[in-house]
């Protein structure tokens, strides 16, 4: 069935899949579940895990890679993301940055379960400087602020 992103909804269950955000084809929501990091840009201006991932929230691809202007969670207000099912991706870069009080961050797509590669991640809970290692999926989805990557961490 044809679509145009934001026209008439596709019918429940299902969304309007079209990249670049214009003319599309209602397709089925599914549970694809690949943990690959391959960010791309969904047309609600929110940055999605990889296309997989941004299918399963029903969502059609603006273009790849992180959107160029994401949308703002956290900071002194503690803004929520726009839906309950995305993360708010606190990630200060640098260890110092971990002094930042209210840290402001950026609103993610995530898959159910993140792929682990290797003996651990390389990004770290603020608080915890000698803690676990993380994968970047599992940092952004403990709802924390983390910094990263941190060298030290076995990979």
């Amino acid at each position: 069935m044809a679509c145009t992103w934001g026209g008439a909804p596709c019918p429940g269950g299902s969304f309007c899949d079209a990249p670049g955000c214009g003319a599309g084809t209602c397709k089925p929501i599914t549970s694809l579940d690949d943990g690959n990091k391959s960010p791309v840009c969904g047309c609600d201006g929110v940055t999605y895990w990889n296309a997989a991932t941004a299918s399963d929230h029903g969502m059609a691809m603006a273009s790849p890679g992180v959107c160029p202007i994401e949308v703002f969670c956290g900071g002194f207000g503690n803004i929520p993301c726009p839906k309950n099912d995305l993360f708010c991706a606190f990630d200060v870069k640098v260890q110092g940055g971990c002094a930042i009080s209210d840290a402001s961050g950026s609103c993610w797509g995530m898959p159910a379960t993140c792929s682990t590669v290797g003996f651990g991640g390389d990004r770290r809970l603020c608080g915890s400087p000698n803690g676990a290692c993380l994968y970047e999926c599992d940092a952004i989805k403990s709802g924390q602020t983390y910094w990263g990557p941190d060298s030290t961490c076995p990979m």
